[in-house]
């Protein structure tokens, strides 16, 4: 009889162990049902709402709390509702901005309090969850590779002891929403990136136009004002200097010396405003007009320069030109320009009574060609040299070296507008040695 009863107690205790055996099994089935069914919302939702709204109810349901939220940090690292379950506008609004976890905090862990009452909680919060119903809460993190985007929270109506598969759960939901949120966070980053993008790209679009319009404009008038200085302002010039020296063959008999120094006077500046207007409508086409780079035989041009010109050869002054020079890719009008101005600096700027000796040779720089005219003159001031190829500067008089102030003006815009540079390396007493860098043909 004994050993019946001791049967039948041991069955009874095994039959309440399946019981409870099979009871956590289906709480386990349907903790897995839930965290299948918050995967695929969040695979296939619509809108981060809806992730929300299915992450909320997962928790609640795996968890067996009464309600339930998810607050994300803002802009100004303020934790702000994103979404709640059960819990009041006026509740959200008086504990929004709580955090038991610093913004930039890393690895953040799980914060749990079992008793809202026993809690060491600040007196005037802690009657505000009170008053909301609130006895037990969990401060889950969202993280996304440790940084903290948000929280979840967990609410229980009554106190509640959280267990560590507790715990796991919630962090097993969170960690889907977290990564949810970073993906959206980062889409509304680009799209908005995106968008102020071809805001500015608009507003450069316009800029460039009106600028553009602008220019336009000008050219249009650097264009009229050069047609001026070539006609209608070198007309009178022109005349003003042909009866000068009409008065000066005809009539210079009649006059006393004073006044044959001030004709004089008269020729000489006309002549000098005459050649500043040319090199000023000469400096406006080398910046105005189109321009077309083409291979250009270096040597060839060097010899038509020299034969056109007297003051470039003998007896007046010596070049020295290096056998094969190599093709460069320029203009040659340009380029004609550029070489013309270098060689008449290199014989006018000379100690006087000595003759100028030009020496032209290239260095080949791969890609490129560095033309050389090094000559015997006077040199150049250190100070003065990064000077020399602004427009109107002088550091003569013009009785002792004739001279506008344009010519190496010309020289850079051209070999810029060539897609080259120019530039001078010198000492007083020892010479000057310009440069022109372009591409080789």
């Amino acid at each position: 009889m004994i050993k019946l009863e001791r049967a039948y107690s041991e069955l009874v205790a095994h039959n309440a162990a399946l019981e409870a055996n099979s009871s956590r099994l289906e709480s386990e089935r349907k903790q897995q049902q839930h965290l299948l069914q918050l995967l695929e919302s969040v695979n296939h939702a619509r809108s981060v709402d809806d992730i929300y709204a299915a992450a909320v109810k997962a928790v609640v349901q795996c968890l067996q709390a009464d309600r339930a939220s998810i607050l994300l940090y803002d802009e100004q690292q303020v934790m702000r509702f994103k979404f709640a379950r059960g819990i009041s506008k006026a509740y959200q609004k008086a504990v929004e901005g709580h955090s038991p976890w610093k913004p930039d905090e890393r690895n953040a862990q799980p914060v749990t309090i079992e008793s809202i009452e026993k809690s060491a909680i600040e007196e005037p919060l802690k009657a505000t969850i009170l008053r909301e119903g609130i006895r037990a809460a969990g401060f889950i993190p969202l993280s996304y590779d440790q940084r903290l985007l948000g929280k979840f929270m967990v609410y229980y109506n009554q106190p509640h002891e959280f267990t560590t598969e507790e715990l796991r759960l919630a962090e097993l939901i969170a960690a889907p929403v977290a990564s949810a949120v970073e993906r959206r966070q980062a889409a509304d980053a680009l799209a908005q990136a995106k968008s102020q993008l071809e805001e500015h790209t608009l507003r450069l679009e316009k800029a460039v136009a009106d600028r553009t319009a602008k220019l336009r404009e000008t050219v249009g008038e650097l264009e009229a004002f050069c047609y001026s200085l070539s006609h209608d302002m070198r007309a009178p010039l022109r005349a003003m200097r042909s009866f000068s020296e009409l008065l000066r063959a005809n009539h210079s008999t009649g006059l006393d010396e004073q006044g044959r120094e001030m004709l004089e006077r008269i020729i000489s500046a006309s002549g000098r405003l005459d050649r500043l207007i040319q090199d000023v409508l000469a400096y406006s086409r080398i910046t105005l007009a189109p321009l077309q780079r083409e291979p250009v035989d270096v040597d060839k041009l060097l010899e038509q320069i020299i034969r056109e010109h007297a003051a470039f050869q003998e007896p007046l002054a010596t070049m020295q030109v290096q056998v094969g020079l190599p093709r460069v890719l320029g203009h040659e009008a340009s380029l004609t320009q550029c070489i013309y101005n270098l060689l008449s600096n290199a014989v006018k700027f000379v100690v006087a009574g000595q003759k100028a000796i030009v020496r032209i040779r290239a260095e080949d720089l791969g890609k490129e060609v560095k033309l050389w005219f090094e000559d015997n003159g006077i040199g150049i001031p250190k100070d003065a040299q990064a000077r020399m190829f602004l427009m109107f500067q002088r550091f003569h008089g013009p009785k002792q070296y004739e001279g506008t102030g344009i010519g190496l003006a010309i020289v850079r815009k051209a070999a810029e507008r060539m897609g080259g540079q120019a530039g001078v390396e010198s000492e007083p007493g020892l010479g000057s040695r310009f440069w022109l860098r372009l591409a080789k043909a």
